[in-house]
């Protein structure tokens, strides 16, 4: 073979090699160009603190009642909605309640006949006696106490569990379902803790090992008048397809990421903005250039 053939063919085997291995380097420029200060970028997504909260119910029920709307604050345990059972529940748990509100009753007018009928043994010197049958009748009262007791707290649990209520205390965001609706796997509601608000932002797998706990970022968006800034205080520790998407219709759709959240310092301008999509800024330092590639021998 001409040897000016055999150095060009090994020149060009040489130079796809390099492309080959800067391949995924140039893959994530293209995908999330370095911002023009530096640091590291990705899309976001703003979101309380909490989490967006979907709270949900049993599948098998339809919904009575809602008792909150959007925007309403709520407490830790406040009640949300009512299920389809509700109602029967509530009846069950009421007979539960006047059995034993009666069993009391009668265990006290027999408390009454007892200390009576002790007081009368005294005076004809047959205590012992009576005194025994007196105790004979508190045992089976109490016994009944005891049976219709453990019926009211079955019963309170069923009538809760008919109930929905709010996990934590937050905001109701979104209402996904309405009376007469089965519920099935869907939530019946959104709510989270607005007054605290994060981004939870998509990193490429390839930026990620410049990203540290505790770097600045910075979050801008057309919807705000100004960036938000924040700090990083949480890297995800898994690798999976990104979720968040550009509006260019050249950006790919599926790109590898790592979570990232970034804490807002000032959550104010967003508390009404869960969901937002925002462009994140990470303060981190610059990519190492990669090594040049070996020249082939000659």
């Amino acid at each position: 073979m001409v040897p000016g053939r055999v150095h060009q063919r090994r020149l060009t085997a040489a130079i796809a090699g390099a492309l080959f291995a800067a391949l995924p380097l140039l893959t994530a420029a293209a995908q999330n160009p370095a911002p023009p200060g530096g640091g590291v970028g990705a899309l976001g997504r703003v979101e309380p603190q909490s989490g967006l909260i979907e709270v949900g119910a049993g599948p098998a029920n339809w919904l009575l009642g809602l008792q909150v709307k959007v925007g309403d604050k709520v407490k830790k345990g406040q009640v949300l909605a009512y299920l389809d059972t509700y109602p029967i529940e509530a009846a069950a748990r009421d007979e539960a309640a006047a059995r034993l509100a009666e069993a009391q009753a009668r265990l006290k007018a027999q408390n009454e006949l007892s200390q009576a009928q002790t007081d009368q043994a005294d005076k004809k010197g047959d205590q012992q006696a009576r005194i025994a049958k007196a105790n004979a009748d508190l045992a089976r009262a109490g016994i009944a106490i005891d049976s219709l007791s453990k019926a009211v707290a079955v019963a309170n649990a069923r009538l809760a569990a008919a109930t929905v209520t709010a996990p934590i205390d937050g905001t109701i965001l979104a209402i996904q379902l309405h009376p007469g609706e089965t519920i099935g796997a869907r939530p019946i509601l959104t709510m989270g803790d607005v007054t605290k608000m994060a981004v939870r932002a998509e990193v490429y797998e390839t930026d990620i090992p410049r990203v540290k706990i505790g770097q600045s970022a910075t979050m801008s968006s057309g919807a705000l008048p100004k960036p938000l800034t924040g700090h990083v205080v949480e890297i995800g520790r898994m690798v999976s397809r990104n979720s968040i998407f550009s509006t260019d219709p050249t950006a790919r759709v599926d790109g590898r990421v790592v979570p990232v959240r970034i804490d807002i310092d000032d959550p104010s301008p967003v508390t009404e903005l869960s969901n937002l999509t925002v462009d994140v800024v990470i303060a981190a330092p610059p990519a190492a250039k990669p090594a040049p590639a070996q020249a082939a021998g000659k």
